[in-house]
């Protein structure tokens, strides 16, 4: 008695190389399309499901920069952006102490010309930012009054500072 998979016919077929490249290469195909699939499946499953609250810890509010205290002879950044309106911030008010200024310029002229003047007169700093120089940074000590950082050419671009007696 012959077996269904010992007829010659089936014989031929394990012997013929291409008969059986061809099969492996549809069912690697189909293993590719059914791992493709549910891929897909489980993305589009985790997209649509909804999120998870999740516990956060809410920082305490911190207090406006005027009046956080700092330590003694801590310098402090004071970051400035010249744009073609002006000074943004157009106002700043902090506790006399040493500043580090970083004025970025991005008002769209190449060269301008900074000045950081006392209100009751007096010039405390002046600084060329030419060409790619982007950026004026420079440290600076401020007592109680009231400061102005203007652009040269352009009197309306005005920052002003309020430095507050502890």
């Amino acid at each position: 008695m012959r077996f269904p998979f010992s007829s010659p016919k089936n014989s031929a077929r394990a012997a013929n190389p291409a008969v059986n490249r061809k099969t492996k290469l549809v069912i690697g195909l189909l293993a590719s399309v059914l791992i493709l699939a549910t891929a897909t499946a489980a993305t589009l499953r985790a997209r649509r499901a909804k999120p998870v609250a999740k516990a956060v810890a809410i920082p305490e509010k911190p207090q406006p920069p005027e009046v956080q205290e700092r330590s003694k002879g801590e310098l402090e950044v004071l970051p400035l952006q010249l744009r073609s309106a002006g000074f943004v911030p157009r106002e700043i008010t902090r506790p006399p102490g040493q500043y580090f200024f970083s004025i970025g310029n991005q008002s769209g002229v190449a060269d301008i010309n900074l000045r950081l003047d006392r209100e009751q007169g007096g010039r405390l700093k002046e600084a060329q930012v030419k060409g790619q120089r982007l950026r004026w940074r420079d440290k600076v000590r401020l007592t109680p009054g009231t400061y102005f950082i203007s652009e040269a050419s352009h009197p309306d671009w005005l920052c002003r500072i309020v430095i507050k007696p502890e």
